[in-house]
């Protein structure tokens, strides 16, 4: 799912998530839809797949406290 935005100060973006970056997997999960994304991002520790808008692959390690979500907002799906 690819990010249209990242709240300022959130979680996601002290790990430098950007806007444009492609959430592919959570917990060695894949990411379809928000559904996939709402469910899979419970967790507290989170394992995120991402590509860059540049391509690149990265993992991100995320530890969260149960009642503050990432801060991504991402594009309609088609």
């Amino acid at each position: 799912m690819k990010i249209k935005s990242v709240a300022k100060k959130s979680i996601a973006s002290a790990h430098k998530i950007s806007a444009g970056d492609e959430l592919l997997e959570i917990n060695g999960q894949p990411v379809n839809d928000i559904i996939d994304y709402r469910f899979l991002a419970a967790d507290q520790a989170l394992d995120l797949k991402l590509r860059s808008r540049h391509g690149k692959a990265r993992n991100v390690r995320v530890r969260r406290p149960a009642d503050q979500d990432l801060g991504l907002e991402f594009y309609p799906i088609r």
